[in-house]
């Protein structure tokens, strides 16, 4: 059963049709008098592009005055000047193991003759469609309708077809259900050996306000999994140098690299001194500070500590081993103080003048360089601070065209595109004055050009936190899972009731695990 296309929808031929060599382009309409009296013409066309993104020869167009390419790769059957008759009333046949290497693409175009002359435009035609048939055994494989979309409309490309199937980049739309059936399409094809080539892909944020489909939940699991295609092999094609060393590790498993790192962040405290005195010493363990007696720091920390519970622990979960990180007395302790923190924090009522809580991403929010700051982040269970890997990118193990995705990923972390200078093409300049939303991008001088506007004293602390990060990961579900263990455990009334939300969560966790 052949495909209805919809407009603007992209389909892979060869995916269904793996072996598909020679196809059939066919346009049919009905006869249609109208007040002029006269026959509608409608004229399919093809142009074949080459690599400047133009039909560089007068061969290359293919139609009525010009019916064969010299290659033998497209073939039009003629022209029908008046629609009559049952079926396809002009056809084009193509033959892509014919192709010259020097063509991209072919874009179909159909016309009405002498449309402005006869004032016929498509909303006038009756039963207008495009379809594309492969030839070896006549099997419709896809089929689209002209007439509604193009009312208006007197000329229209109707598709544009690549001879060799180009690196797909899957985008998951915006809106919760968009998102989700999207994502649950990408899931079923990745279970059938199928999907994208290349993922751009984001984890599941704790900190988002509405959580939203992500394609990996776990993306660490992924890579023990073997989800991705290992990219030992050509690491040698990128330029490391430029990259930040310390978070592109995050994409390590089994000793060799699987994904990279494309952003990543991590929040910030900043106090100025009508609030916290400068030079206060910060604890850089985690247990001393959440028992700090400066009532700055117990109320921010107390207020953040529900969100940011995640951060107070490195990776959770060994995949090699399939346990948890942190034995049960470990968790448990930090839970016990991060409850006792909070209600410590409630307990003040004392108001904060001037403070602020801002992720990696938003320095500028930190004012110019005459505001000074005493900084500092939520140090980790080993005494060091947690960065989070917000976007990463990845080769489906399934790909049939490795060295294609690796090139593509190659541009996306060349230092043209990384720096925002983008990338200089025949007569423009793409990828330019590139912002990354989710995070600071893994190029080394990113961080270093978003600190340009603040204090000497600021950029001095913030490099202090960022050479002091002794774990890059990626959020995952089990950022979740920690938060929620911590507010069903908070919510309890007595010791007793804790004890049993806390066994029972372990209990679950492990399961998940070995499962």
């Amino acid at each position: 059963m052949a495909i209805q296309l919809k407009k603007g929808q992209k389909i892979n031929l060869t995916k269904g049709n793996p072996g598909l060599k020679h196809i059939k382009l066919g346009l049919g309409w009905d006869t249609n008098v109208f007040d002029g009296g006269e026959d509608f013409d409608l004229d399919v066309s093809l142009f074949m592009v080459g690599k400047s993104g133009r039909v560089e020869n007068d061969e290359d167009f293919i139609f009525y005055n010009n019916l064969k390419h010299p290659s033998g790769a497209v073939e039009h059957l003629g022209d029908n000047r008046t629609g009559d008759g049952d079926g396809d009333d002009e056809e084009i046949l193509v033959d892509f193991s014919k192709m010259p290497n020097t063509i991209e693409k072919i874009a179909v175009t159909v016309t009405i003759y002498e449309a402005k002359e006869r004032r016929q435009n498509f909303g006038q035609v009756n039963n207008s469609y495009v379809r594309l048939l492969n030839s070896d055994n006549d099997e419709e494989l896809l089929r689209y309708d002209l007439g509604e979309d193009f009312s208006i409309e007197t000329a229209v490309v109707v598709c544009e077809i690549y001879k060799n199937n180009g690196v797909e980049l899957m985008v998951i739309p915006s809106g919760q259900q968009a998102s989700e059936e999207k994502v649950q399409e990408i899931q079923n094809e990745i279970t059938t050996g199928e999907g994208p080539d290349v993922f751009l892909a984001e984890g599941p944020n704790p900190t988002w306000s509405e959580q939203r489909a992500v394609v990996f939940e776990d993306p660490k699991k992924e890579m023990y999994q073997g989800t991705f295609l290992s990219l030992k092999p050509y690491m040698k094609y990128f330029d490391i140098d430029i990259l930040e060393e310390k978070i592109l590790s995050a994409g390590m498993a089994n000793e060799e690299q699987i994904l990279i790192p494309m952003t990543y962040d991590y929040f910030l405290y900043a106090f100025t001194t009508q609030d916290l005195p400068e030079n206060t010493e910060i604890s850089r363990n985690w247990l001393e500070l959440a028992r700090q007696k400066e009532k700055a720091i117990q109320q921010i920390v107390g207020q953040r500590s529900g969100v940011q519970f995640f951060d107070t622990f490195s990776e959770v979960v060994d995949y090699k081993k399939k346990t948890l990180l942190y034995s049960e007395e470990q968790i448990k302790k930090v839970l016990d103080e991060t409850v006792a923190l909070k209600t410590r924090s409630l307990a003040l009522n004392w108001k904060i003048k001037d403070t602020g809580v801002v992720s990696l991403n938003d320095l500028e929010e930190l004012g110019g360089e005459k505001t000074v700051h005493t900084v500092f982040a939520m140090p980790n269970q080993e005494g060091g601070f947690t960065a989070n890997v917000t976007l990463y990118a990845g080769i489906n193990k399934n790909t049939k065209q490795p060295l294609k995705a690796v090139s593509f990923l190659q541009m996306l972390y060349s230092e043209e595109v990384l720096s925002g200078k983008g990338i200089e093409l025949e007569d423009r300049r793409e990828a330019s004055n590139i912002r990354f939303p989710q995070g600071v991008s893994i190029y080394k001088k990113e961080l270093e050009k978003r600190m340009r506007s603040l204090s000497r004293q600021d950029q001095k602390q913030i490099k202090t936190i960022q050479e002091e990060v002794n774990t890059v990961r990626f959020y995952s579900v089990w950022d979740r899972e920690l938060n929620s263990l911590l507010s069903k455990y908070e919510a309890q009334e007595d010791e007793k009731q804790k004890e049993h939300v806390f066994i029972k969560t372990i209990q679950k966790w492990k399961g998940k695990i070995q499962k």
